[in-house]
């Protein structure tokens, strides 16, 4: 025998079972090079049910909250509840925006839906649309589960998009009745490109191609960055599926534009030069969107340290993985932003075209994003203790936004530390000695205590979703959709190989024990009821939101204003009157910002705001303080010094049969309604009595 090789002796009794149960379960786990590839490299496609189910019901729940949505005035008009003169300005924005937004709620105006309903549900929708956007995004930077999920709460919590000023403002929710396009368009975008790198090719396609009827100029850029995604290595093999579905969406969105071109017949046109006079005018006088972007602003610093992460996630990532696939898309979209933002300082070399699209908002994609790319971030690049440590701080900097601390909260900005998050992130991966290419947290994944830190912050996470969501949702809500994202979560995990043998064999010893009993209809029957019940919960909820928003059909001011005749003037700083009373509104003067999108509405948009406001488009607003429209104090002295003939005159040279204004403002008009905020006048038929 030779005495340099160990002796081999046989076990008996209890010891020989041992170590043949120990090299059975050795045998039968898969390779760990395998385990990394099908974890987290490779092109693996990531079950989303889960996932889906719990963000979409949690989005629309909280965007049935919303409130009066102004997509539906345009419906109206398309729908043909509200007329108005073929060259009103009003109505030239309403007939010639092409947007399914207006679109698909004019069809349900047609089949005798109320406003207030399809508002209602519209909020829903977006809602509905943005968290599912976000989680998705985040499932494909760090293919957690539970992160998914919490994100959106998260960012809804911590609010840092509303932190930065920017051009254009920036919401999750719409919230604000002008606020549907911004939020759609954007959550339409992001769910794009997040399928895409899911590979989900088709439903990835398809939505693209349906993005320009979403809306058209972010549609666009979703096209471009997209298309991208669609040639990274993960995407090749699918082009040809991508593609197919594309044109179909392309298809659909040439239809939609073809129904709209049938409304624009018998408006009116003007010369090119003309209209560039107007754009012109507004731009420089009114516009606060098209402006050189405020680079001092805290979107730029965001956007900055965005470009540097998704480039490592990129870089240090398998090419053909999924985080690679988002990082490259959402990476490439905001240094092209970045470019944009530098470019509007040097706007007289921009083509007209640019300066109209708002170039500068693009970056506000990487602004909500941006708490995911951190989180990815410290996920991939900061492993163990220091990276749990990192994510645990950014959770409750965004709960602390939701404590208060006397009139103020507790904190004010997170900004900042989600940007030294980031920054810190980059430090730790350029700092640490020996990187591997494989994703770090991943790293000596059969280390029994690495295995019980990941169990600890997967409960953590358990825990802030629970909590964060029976306090923005409610009990009613929170439980179904809890329950839902269980059940669908255990289900995708039955499929994942030798899945037990990532965790230490406590945490798996009742799953262990339940596996010989198979009932399956047991999870299909938990998911009827827990759908059930959350429909029971949003049809409270869309009821609560409907009774809550007053319009013509309970309201009496809205009531007397839908009775009258001919169009009404209105105050500037008054929006969606059409919407709650179906009456034609002469202009709404709070916000002129049409102009830019339809300049053949500019010369009787100021003929009217000469001959009712007393203002000038080419002049600007008086006080020389640039704002999109009319300040609310603008017209007072001039209406208040208006007798009934002049009044009349108005009204037969605009067509215009009431005036609202403010409830302190005097006007010399017969009053026909008052609510708390404002007061309801006619204009007098020549031929008639003046009072009533």
């Amino acid at each position: 025998m030779n005495p340099l090789l160990p002796t081999m002796r046989v076990a008996t009794g209890r010891r020989n079972r041992s170590r043949a149960s120990v090299h059975t379960a050795s045998a039968a786990a898969p390779a760990p090079s395998k385990q990394l590839s099908q974890l987290n490299g490779g092109s693996a496609v990531i079950p989303i049910a889960a996932v889906c189910w719990a963000s979409a019901a949690t989005g629309v729940f909280l965007g049935l909250q919303c409130g009066w949505q102004t997509a539906i005035e345009s419906a109206q008009v398309l729908a043909g509840v509200v007329s108005y003169p073929v060259d009103n300005p009003f109505y030239v924005y309403h007939v010639k925006t092409w947007t399914l937004l207006h679109q698909l709620p004019a069809l349900g105006l047609a089949c005798g839906m109320r406003e207030s309903v399809l508002s209602v549900l519209l909020g829903g929708m977006a809602g509905g649309l943005t968290f599912l956007a976000v989680t998705l995004t985040v499932l494909a930077l760090t293919r957690s589960r539970l992160l998914a999920v919490l994100a959106p709460l998260l960012m809804l919590a911590a609010s840092t998009y509303l932190e930065t000023r920017g051009i254009y403002p920036l919401r999750m929710l719409s919230q604000r009745t002008w606020a549907i396009y911004g939020v759609v368009g954007s959550g339409w975008t992001m769910l794009a490109w997040a399928l895409l790198a899911l590979r989900r090719s088709r439903l990835a396609g398809l939505i693209m191609g349906l993005a320009p009827a979403v809306h058209p100029l972010l549609g666009g850029w979703c096209l471009a960055f997209g298309a991208v995604g669609a040639v990274m290595p993960g995407n090749r093999q699918r082009f040809k599926r991508w593609a197919a579905w594309l044109a179909m969406g392309a298809a659909c969105s040439v239809i939609s534009f073809l129904v709209q071109w049938t409304w624009t017949n018998g408006l009116p046109d003007i010369a090119s030069d003309e209209a560039a006079a107007y754009v012109n005018a507004y731009a420089a006088h009114w516009d606060t969107h098209r402006q050189p972007y405020p680079l001092g602003d805290a979107s730029v610093p965001i956007a900055a340290v965005g470009v540097a992460l998704l480039a490592a996630i990129w870089w240090k990532g398998p090419r053909r993985s999924t985080a690679a696939t988002m990082a490259a898309i959402l990476g490439l979209s905001t240094a092209a932003a970045l470019v944009l933002c530098v470019a509007t300082h040097f706007g007289e070399y921009l083509p007209a075209i640019v300066q109209a699209s708002m170039p500068g908002r693009f970056i506000n994609l990487t602004v909500l994003l941006f708490p995911v790319v951190v989180w990815a971030a410290a996920k991939q690049f900061c492993p163990g203790l220091a990276g749990l440590t990192m994510q645990a701080a950014l959770c409750l900097a965004c709960l602390a936004k939701l404590v208060p601390s006397g009139k103020e909260k507790l904190l004010t900005q997170t900004w900042p530390l989600f940007v030294a998050a980031g920054l810190g992130c980059l430090i730790w991966m350029v700092a640490r000695p020996r990187w591997k290419r494989s994703s770090a947290p991943l790293e000596d994944v059969a280390t029994s205590r690495r295995l019980w830190t990941k169990v600890g912050a997967e409960g953590v996470l358990a825990l802030l979703l629970i909590g964060l969501a029976f306090t923005l949702l409610g009990p009613l809500a929170a439980l179904p959709m809890l329950v839902g994202f269980a059940v669908l979560a255990m289900h995708e995990r039955r499929g994942q190989t030798a899945w037990h043998n990532r965790f230490p064999q406590p945490t798996i010893a009742l799953p262990r024990l339940a596996q010989p009993i198979r009932f399956k209809a047991l999870p299909a029957t938990v998911l009827t009821v827990a759908a059930a019940v959350w429909c029971v919960a949003a049809g409270r909820q869309a009821k609560a939101s409907v009774r809550s928003l007053t319009d013509w059909r309970n309201d009496r001011f809205f009531a007397a204003m839908q009775q009258g005749e001919g169009m009404v003037a209105i105050v500037a700083g008054v929006s969606s009157t059409q919407l709650r009373s179906r009456r034609p509104v002469l202009l709404e003067v709070s916000s002129l910002n049409q102009l830019p999108y339809v300049p053949e509405s500019g010369p009787e948009m100021n003929r009217i705001l000469r001959g009712v406001y007393g203002e000038d488009l080419f002049a600007g607003p008086q006080g020389g303080q640039r704002r999109p429209g009319l300040a609310p104090e603008a017209a007072r002295p001039l209406w208040e010094s208006r007798d009934v003939a002049a009044w009349q005159r108005l009204g037969r040279e605009f067509g215009i049969g009431q005036v609202m204004a403010y409830r302190d403002w005097q006007l010399q008009l017969p009053v026909v309604a008052k609510n708390r905020q404002f007061t309801l006048y006619r204009i007098p038929d020549p031929s008639g009595p003046i009072h009533d």
